[in-house]
């Protein structure tokens, strides 16, 4: 079986209805299992919204602003389910998930305040309520991880910072970087340097957009061929954090045999698949 990322993502689309058919659906976001599975199917979405731009033979930049965005989205996904200890996940998924709600009530606090007097805001008793409700989750987290003693893993300063991307202790550095994030996650550390660089060219809209009129076939197809992998990791993440049974997921035997293998030999493939960086001069 050749890998490729139309092959990957039908036998991802094939877990994703199964997952919507078979997986217990509720509100519960502080559960972790929830957020893994929503990240999940943001994935899945972008995925698919990346096939339907490649498809229609879309311009360079719209392709990598949304590939940026995966990327992105997968180290998340990776590092809250399979990266360090299962306490250390429960921490970051806490973190991760005030460090959101920090900043939905300082948006609406200084959205509110700057449209008092106009139209835009219909009622700001409104907000309000939004700004009541995130402050009670946060409290009730903040509550979940001293009951379970996950404050043990960081300081108490990394807690109120909301700082999701810690290091160990030990190490100099607060805070992880998205580069780190990708090596976390089993990117190859040449393309993971390319994501943080050349990518966000692209999403900023930097000179790097009109310098190329043309379509870059190169830098698509490095892309595809890289996103073709992570969606194996994709696969076995899922399947892993919300204990499916792979006989029932009708997937590809040989498509399940390469996920295992891909999960098993991160660092063999990392060498073997390395991406070369030549397609930046033809960018």
């Amino acid at each position: 079986m050749e890998l490729t990322f139309e092959i990957s993502l039908i036998e991802l689309n094939k877990i994703d209805k199964y997952v919507d058919n078979n997986f217990p659906k509720n509100s519960n976001i502080l559960d972790i299992k929830i957020g893994i599975y929503k990240i999940f199917k943001n994935l899945v979405t972008s995925l698919n919204t990346l096939d339907k731009l490649h498809k229609q033979n879309t311009e360079t930049q719209s392709f990598a602003t949304i590939s940026r965005m995966i990327f992105d989205n997968y180290s998340v996904f990776y590092i809250l389910s399979s990266y360090s200890t299962k306490e250390e996940q429960w921490l970051r998924y806490c973190l991760y998930l005030m460090d959101s709600l920090d900043g939905r009530i300082n948006s609406i606090t200084e959205f509110s305040e700057s449209t008092k007097d106009n139209n835009l805001m219909k009622s700001l008793d409104d907000s309000k309520e939004i700004i009541k409700h995130d402050e009670k989750v946060i409290s009730r987290i903040l509550k979940f991880i001293y009951s379970k003693k996950l404050d043990n893993i960081v300081t108490e300063k990394e807690i109120k910072k909301r700082n999701w991307k810690f290091t160990p202790k030990l190490e100099k550095k607060e805070r992880l970087s998205w580069e780190d994030l990708y090596n976390i996650s089993r990117i190859p550390k040449r393309f993971s340097k390319l994501i943080q660089n050349h990518y966000s060219t692209y999403v900023h809209g930097l000179g790097m957009t009109i310098l190329y009129e043309k379509r870059n076939e190169s830098f698509i197809e490095s892309t595809l061929l890289l996103l073709a992998t992570i969606q194996l990791n994709i696969a076995k993440i899922i399947i892993t954090e919300l204990n499916l049974d792979k006989r029932k997921l009708k997937i590809d035997s040989d498509f399940s045999v390469l996920m295992e293998s891909q999960w098993n030999n991160s660092e063999r493939w990392n060498k073997q698949n390395d991406l070369q960086t030549k397609y930046i001069k033809h960018s």
